[in-house]
């Protein structure tokens, strides 16, 4: 463990912690231990852990952001799962309609949000 001294503004200093390799690896193993335990099973996690596809993979993990966006987990699941069903690629995306974004979107507020999606 490594400390160091710094200058932040005249007359105040702070003191810094440096981590050392074995401190950041002994770290890093136990949260993703605790992770790995204790994760939620989330419908965007399961498609990224198994599709071999990166395009698909990101997609389903672009989608899950932007409708995470100002809305909580438990209330996107049900919008999530109906979007993949209606346009699991990017291609069934494109070949959507403003109409059929807006009607899977209903309830999830902010339409731009799909809206942005489709263009």
């Amino acid at each position: 463990m490594t400390r160091k001294t710094v200058k932040i503004a005249k007359g105040c200093t702070h003191e810094l912690h440096y981590f050392s390799t074995e401190e950041i690896n002994i770290f890093q193993t136990c949260l993703l231990a605790w992770y790995s335990k204790n994760k939620r099973r989330l419908p965007w996690r399961e498609i990224a852990e198994v599709e071999e596809d990166e395009n698909k993979r990101g997609y389903c993990v672009w989608v899950s952001e932007i409708m995470l966006q100002q809305t909580q987990v438990a209330t996107v699941i049900s919008y999530y799962n109906r979007w993949m069903e209606k346009f699991p690629t990017v291609k069934t995306l494109s070949q959507g309609t403003l109409e059929d974004v807006h009607k899977l979107w209903a309830g999830l507020g902010y339409y731009s949000r799909g809206t942005r999606l489709l263009e």
